[in-house]
C-alpha cells in the first residue's frame, strides 16, 4: 500500500472495505425488513408491471441478492484496476441516493448496516466523503495500467464466488441475523411464511396459545406493539366492533420493558372480540408490526404487514 496514491487507497482499500462491512453486517444481524421499502418491494413493483411472477420468498430473495451484489462489487473494486474507480463512484452514488430517499421518507435508518444503526446524516456524510475522495484524490493514471491478467480475473472470480457461496450457505442454513445473545434475540420473519402450516412457523413456538387452541378453521392473528401508533389505528379501523370472527391479538413486549408510568400513558388497544395474548417478556423480538395473518385450515394463507 506504500506505493499507492491517496486516491487508489480510497478506491481500492477503503471503499471495498466499507461495502464488505455493510454486506457482512446485513448478513449477520439483518433481515429483509431492515431494507428500505422501495428495495424490499421491488419484486412486487415488477410483478404489478407484469415483469415478474409473484413469490412468497421475494423479500428474502431481494435481501440475498443485495448482499451478494455488495460482495461482488467489493471484490471487483478491490481487485480490478480498470473498473475500480467507476464502480466505486456508481456504488457510492447509489448509497447516497438510498440514504436521501430514507431521509425524505422520515425513517430512522437505511438498513445499510443491518441492525447496526447510525444516524442517516452520518451515513450520508460517510458515503459523500468517500465519493469525494474517489472523485478528487489523485490516483494512478488509467493509461499506465497494464491489462487485467487472467490470474487476476481468476482471483476476482474465486473471491466473489466464495463470498456469494458463503451468503447462499448462510441463507440455506438459516444463519442470517443470528449475531447476538441467542437467549434473548428472537428473530421472527414472516415474509416467507405464506402457504405454510402454522406448526412450521417460528412465531407459534413462542406464543402461549396456538391456532390449535381455537376451534375455528378460519382465524385472524394480529401481531402488534402497544407503542405502535399504526397498530392502534389498525385495531380502531378493523377490529373495534364485533364481527363474529376469531381474532387473536399477540402483543410483542417492549425491550427494555416499559416503566409503569409509560404503560399507564398508553391508550388501550380497541379490539371488541380479540383474544389477547403476549409473547414472553425479557426477550429482544425482531419482528415488524403490525402484521395481520389469516389462517385457514391450519395454513397461513395471507401474511400482510400494515404500514399505514
Amino acid at each position: 500500500m506504500a506505493h499507492m496514491k491517496p486516491g487508489d487507497v480510497v478506491v481500492r482499500v477503503i471503499v471495498p472495505t466499507w461495502i464488505f462491512a455493510g454486506a457482512t453486517l446485513k448478513l449477520l444481524t439483518g433481515s429483509p425488513l431492515d431494507l428500505p421499502d422501495f428495495i424490499l418491494n421491488l419484486p412486487l413493483t415488477l410483478h404489478n408491471a407484469g415483469i415478474l411472477p409473484a413469490g412468497a420468498n421475494a423479500g428474502w430473495q431481494v435481501f440475498m441478492l443485495v448482499i451478494a451484489l455488495e460482495y461482488a462489487l467489493a471484490t471487483l473494486i478491490a481487485l480490478h484496476r480498470g473498473l475500480a474507480r467507476p464502480l466505486a463512484t456508481l456504488t457510492l452514488i447509489a448509497f447516497c441516493a438510498v440514504v436521501l430517499v430514507q431521509m425524505r421518507a422520515g425513517t430512522g435508518t437505511c438498513g445499510c448496516l443491518g441492525t447496526v444503526t447510525l444516524p442517516l446524516w452520518l451515513m450520508l456524510a460517510i458515503d459523500a466523503a468517500l465519493l469525494l475522495g474517489v472523485l478528487l484524490l489523485p490516483g494512478r493514471a488509467g493509461a499506465g495500467r497494464p491489462p487485467v491478467s487472467s490470474a487476476r480475473w481468476l482471483a476476482i472470480t474465486l473471491t466473489a464466488g466464495l463470498l456469494i457461496g458463503a451468503t447462499w450457505l448462510a441463507f440455506s442454513r438459516d444463519w442470517v441475523g443470528r449475531l447476538g445473545d441467542p437467549a434473548r434475540l428472537v428473530e421472527i420473519n414472516l415474509l416467507r411464511s405464506t402457504g405454510r402450516d402454522w406448526r412450521e412457523v417460528m412465531l407459534f413456538s413462542q406464543t402461549p396459545k396456538t391456532p390449535a387452541d381455537f376451534p375455528e378453521s378460519v382465524q385472524t392473528w394480529v401481531i402488534y406493539r402497544d407503542t405502535c401508533e399504526v397498530c392502534h389505528t389498525l385495531f380502531r379501523s378493523q377490529f373495534s366492533t364485533p364481527s363474529g370472527r376469531r381474532v387473536v391479538a399477540v402483543l410483542v413486549p417492549a425491550d427494555p420493558p416499559l416503566t409503569p408510568e409509560q404503560r399507564a400513558a398508553l391508550a388501550p388497544i380497541q379490539c371488541a372480540e380479540c383474544d389477547l395474548i403476549s409473547l414472553p417478556e425479557g426477550r429482544n423480538y425482531r419482528i415488524a408490526t403490525p402484521i395481520v395473518i389469516r389462517i385457514e385450515n391450519g395454513k397461513l394463507v395471507e401474511v400482510a404487514r400494515i404500514r399505514s
